[in-house]
């Protein structure tokens, strides 16, 4: 009897298929053009990262600041990796700065740069740890990527690496590395889409009026943006779409990625240009570079050659690629003539990255394991459990977060601190604005400038939200205690660290004078033998 189905599918199906397979490996693969600048970019992120705490060196970093070592690694988790809970000693804290930085300027110009990979991921993830009270979703979303990154190519064009190798370098790269890391910028946005969705601001257009009426966090075109309201209620849905739909990012292919790729950088430029929000608008930029498609890399060349022949035409000069190439090829003799490095310092170097990869996959490997016994039911589901592979996870950050950036709703409260201090002369002065009266009056019209940079904003941020039984506030007021002083030198006697918030609404974003205020006493403290107490304030 004869089958009533077909041996073999129909053509048509079996070409649907082969077409389906080819456009989805299509999405996933990454051109190692693209690969190359994500790989410069994130060394760009990281030296300027660096550079920008080195600011706030002494104060975040060191035993003489408010975040010493040991109080560090108290507020972490366990078995938390960092290198900088190797030492105290402020001097070596400072070399591995300056080696964190040497590391990044390796992957920059990709010479090693598997090993300059994990081991820049290593640091970045040690800097976190070594101040948690300091951190954002751009640490957590960067970290995540260079996590993923580590399993790329990302040495394979425009590198030290390439010019060495001896092979023709690989067009593209397919793998589970590639659809993870793009799957992970997917994730953020959809993610945090729909915890706006959970709110009311962002589906009714008052969200992006609101947060850049916020004096604590906008800056440059910031301060002007607010006065158009209808535009940004507009901007308000069209980001929040933008973010329900992230996945789209991953399925459209070729050039069909060109609006979506302006869309998207266009939207954390503006918050580049408007807000104080650290480093995200950039990470999640390099993020968007990854699905740069290769046609982009084709379309650009034929752009560069027509302008190529037409300086010629104009100049004289031959300029091409090949020309390019001519003239680098001295530069590539002499890097392969250079001797190689002491075999001493080979196998110290080696020995690291093999330390350092291979941490990293266990930690993936117990949590994926540990994960896949629970679900199977051979361990028991309990709440002891849960925390043992979220340790795991965390020892090395790799943890996936809520994303609910400025979600479900965004604050929309403007904020300033006022610190009255109390000197032993009987004067009363705000030690945090250097005003010689504590008042709790707006210190000025830029509420931002308060800070020296935005991590001091999450640092008071971290002292506002703080608990009764919370340490840090008392060790922030203590280091206050040693290091400031009245307008004649005299000591501090006590303090009182005040937080003054003022509603904004729609009706109020030009209009700080009309906004509700209240205030309130983050911090009581005083300072040596002295007795607390109530520092009065106008």
């Amino acid at each position: 009897m004869p089958s009533s189905f077909p041996r073999e599918p129909p053509q048509r199906l079996s070409s649907l298929a082969s077409w389906g397979t080819g456009y989805l490996k299509t999405c996933l693969q990454i051109d190692t053009r693209t690969l190359a600048l994500f790989r410069i970019t994130a060394a760009c992120i990281i030296i300027t990262e660096v550079l920008l705490r080195a600011r706030n060196f002494t104060f975040f970093y060191t035993d003489d600041g408010v975040v010493p070592r040991d109080f560090a690694m108290e507020r972490t988790v366990d078995y938390a990796f960092s290198v900088y809970f190797l030492t105290s000693d402020t001097r070596v804290v400072a070399l591995l700065f300056a080696l964190q930085i040497l590391i990044a300027l390796q992957l920059l110009v990709g010479y090693k740069t598997r090993v300059a990979i994990v081991l820049s991921f290593l640091f970045v993830i040690s800097l976190d740890y070594r101040n948690p009270f300091i951190n954002s979703y751009a640490d957590t979303l960067f970290r995540l990527l260079l996590f993923w990154a580590m399993f790329l190519p990302l040495g394979e064009r425009w590198s030290v690496d390439a010019l060495l190798r001896d092979r023709q370098p690989r067009d593209a790269f397919l793998g589970f590395a590639s659809a993870l890391i793009l799957a992970q910028m997917s994730y953020m946005y959809v993610r945090n889409g729909i915890h706006k969705l959970e709110g009311d601001q962002w589906l009714d257009g008052t969200a992006a009026p609101l947060i850049l009426s916020r004096d604590d966090i906008t800056f440059f075109l910031g301060e002007y943006a607010h006065h158009a309201a209808p535009l940004l209620e507009f901007g308000t849905y069209l980001w929040t779409g933008m973010m329900l739909f992230g996945f789209v990012l991953i399925l459209a292919a070729g050039r069909l990625r060109y609006p979506l790729l302006v869309l998207y950088m266009g939207g954390h430029f503006s918050f580049a240009v408007t807000v104080r929000i650290g480093m995200f608008p950039y990470v999640a930029m390099a993020g968007l570079f990854l699905f740069i498609p290769a046609v982009f890399w084709d379309d650009l060349g034929r752009l560069g050659e027509r302008l190529g022949k037409a300086i010629n035409r104009k100049t004289g000069l031959q300029l091409s690629r090949a020309n390019v190439r001519e003239r680098a090829r001295p530069i590539e003799d002499r890097l392969r003539r250079l001797p190689d490095l002491a075999i001493g310092y080979r196998d110290l170097r080696a020995g690291i990255y093999t330390f350092g990869i291979s941490l990293v996959v266990v930690t993936l490997l117990l949590v994926l394991v540990l994960s896949g016994l629970q679900f199977a039911g051979v361990v028991s589901d309990d709440a002891n459990y849960d925390r043992e592979v979220n340790q795991v996870a965390n020892s090395f950050n790799v943890d996936q977060p809520d994303f609910s950036i400025f979600a479900p709703n965004p604050g929309t409260n403007d904020r300033y601190y006022v610190i009255a201090a109390e000197t032993e002369h009987g004067e009363v002065i705000d030690i945090y604005n250097d005003r010689k009266n504590a008042t709790l009056d707006r210190p000025g019209d830029q509420l931002q400038v308060q800070y020296e940079g935005y991590r001091e904003r999450f640092f008071m941020n971290s002292i506002r939200r703080a608990s009764s039984n919370d340490t840090l506030p008392d060790r922030y007021a203590a280091w206050l205690c040693e290091t400031e002083t009245g307008p004649d030198g005299e000591p501090i006697k006590r303090m009182d660290i005040w937080t003054i918030t003022e509603t904004i609404t729609m009706d109020s974003l030009n209009d700080p004078d009309e906004r509700e205020r209240s205030q309130r006493i983050s911090h009581r403290y005083a300072c040596g033998d002295n007795e607390e107490a109530p520092v009065p304030t106008e």
